[in-house]
Formats: C-alpha cells, structure tokens, sequence
C-alpha cells in the first residue's frame, strides 16, 4: 500500500492547485481500491483526451 501513495501525490497536487475556479464541464468518476476520484473534462482544452471517456447523457 505504501508504493502507491507516491503515484497519487501528483494527481492530489493537481486538484489542490486547481480547486479556486469554478467550471463546469462534463465529468467522469473513476474508481479505485483507494477510493473514487471525481474528474472534470475541459472538452475546449483537451478535445482529444476528453474524447477518450464514454460520457453518458
């Protein structure tokens, strides 16, 4: 369990960093052992990644 904190680190980092704006875009939950993580697409600013979700509607 210790070995997978530190690939966890970036992505916690990154959602601290990110947490002042407010948008709203379509959003995916993934699922892990560890818990669920909450994911907002940026369909402008990543066209390509964002296509890479199933997004339901």
């Amino acid at each position: 369990m210790v070995a997978r904190t530190p690939c966890l680190l970036p992505l916690i980092l990154a959602a601290i960093s990110c947490g002042g704006e407010q948008r709203s875009g379509p959003q995916v939950e993934l699922q892990t052992e560890l818990g669920n993580i909450r994911i907002e697409l940026h369909e402008k600013e990543a066209p390509i990644t964002t296509a890479n979700f199933p997004l339901r509607g």
